[in-house]
């Protein structure tokens, strides 16, 4: 996958460290990148090609340049916010097994639900506007 960085994205994300940390940056930069991820494995899945990820100020785009269908729409714009979701839900499950790792691990399964939830927003250019 090629990931393309907006010159604003270093502002941000600059200032995002600054003011939530580290870990709180590389959660939600990782959430956002597997989402788009998900995305592209959902459109491979259906015959689609969707490669190009930039991250932007406001989060990560991934390009199409194909005409989808309307099942594959659908499909490949649920899949990011379900894999944000399972991702949490994986992360919560570990913490039954390994407590300590709880804030260690919060922050990413605090991006994933965050993305996953407003993706599924209903305005379009998100997921739940394409839904």
């Amino acid at each position: 996958m090629k990931i393309k960085i907006h010159p604003l994205f270093i502002i941000v994300a600059a200032l995002t460290v600054w003011k939530f940390g580290l870990a709180a940056f590389l959660a939600a930069t990782l959430a956002a990148l597997l989402h788009e991820r998900a995305h592209a494995f959902a459109a491979r899945q259906r015959g689609y090609v969707l490669e190009d990820v930039t991250l932007f100020p406001y989060g990560a785009v991934l390009y199409n340049r194909c005409n989808l269908d309307r099942v594959s729409n659908v499909i490949i714009a649920l899949a990011g916010p379900l894999c944000n979701f399972a991702l949490a839900l994986a992360v919560v499950a570990f913490w039954w097994l390994v407590p300590d790792s709880f804030s260690v691990t919060r922050p990413f399964v605090n991006a994933n639900c965050a993305i996953g939830f407003f993706n599924l927003l209903p305005v379009w250019p998100l997921d739940g506007g394409r839904v």
